[in-house]
């Protein structure tokens, strides 16, 4: 294909049309009945009772977001998050889907560094996990 040919294929596909892409309220797509909330013109989708800007009222929403709440103080404990917490638990699944390295699992669970060390620590000494040296890092492996 000669090369202006092949410019003009880009430019005719990089054009930017003045239409926006962006999902706009009342489009085909939000097509269920009204939100819930008294004044809201939004429209629901999937049979939920809330419009996407109130979704988060919804039981289930409000279940995870309290446990994100409880999440966040256990990490900023002085002592470090128990053993029994949400943050153990969330270290334990992510050690279970892959054996990791404790910045690699810090970075993953989104908590600080010498959070997840006192935490594999604590679980160490009480036979929950393992630790392998390697010449880079320290791993952390499963072990109930």
């Amino acid at each position: 294909m000669p090369s202006d040919r092949r410019l003009l294929f880009i430019e005719a596909f990089s054009r930017n049309s003045d239409k926006s892409t962006r999902r706009r309220r009342g489009s085909a797509r939000c097509y269920g009945p009204p939100c819930e909330i008294k004044g809201c013109p939004g429209k629901t989708v999937g049979n939920k009772p809330y419009c996407l800007d109130h979704v988060h009222l919804m039981p289930y929403a409000a279940k995870i977001q309290d446990r994100e709440n409880r999440r966040a103080k256990e990490v900023k404990r002085k002592c470090g998050p128990p053993l029994n917490g949400y943050v153990a638990q969330d270290l334990l699944g992510a050690i279970q889907i892959n054996q990791s390295s404790i910045p690699a699992l810090a970075r993953d669970l989104r908590v600080p560094h010498r959070v997840i060390e006192t935490l594999v620590k604590k679980m160490e000494k009480k036979g929950i996990v393992k630790t392998r040296q390697s010449k880079r890092s320290v791993y952390v492996i499963r072990l109930i």
